[in-house]
């Protein structure tokens, strides 16, 4: 790595991002950490270095949407239950396909009011 930042920085930079990349989806959570250390030592390139960490940040935003999208699904699921009963497979698989936190508010809304499962447009 050395030698090719010396003799071809642009390229270096180029695997220096292929790296970072490829520690944060095929290593665990425990070896990214140095890993990426490791690799930010390995440049002086502000550019580069931006582009790890607005990746990283693009990655970890993306992860705690889905998280938040998973846990509002979840929680509909228990409204369901606790409110309508047993929940149909047609509905449990519907929900687990939304991917909107909008979509999912206004289930949740529609099921303040609901009395029965097609009280809510699904």
């Amino acid at each position: 790595m050395e030698s090719l930042a010396s003799d071809n920085p642009e390229l270096h930079n180029h695997a220096l991002l292929y790296l970072y990349f490829l520690v944060f989806f095929r290593r665990s959570e425990a070896e990214q950490v140095q890993l990426r250390q490791l690799i930010r030592s390995q440049t002086h390139d502000k550019e580069v270095e931006n582009i790890i960490m607005t990746g990283a940040e693009a990655l970890i935003q993306q992860g705690e949407k889905r998280g938040e999208i998973q846990a509002k699904r979840e929680f509909l699921l228990k409204l369901l239950n606790l409110r309508i009963g047993a929940v149909p497979d047609r509905v449990i698989q519907r929900i687990s396909r939304i991917r909107s936190h909008s979509r999912l508010d206004t289930l949740l809304e529609q099921l303040a009011t609901a009395e029965k499962i097609d009280d809510i447009e699904w």
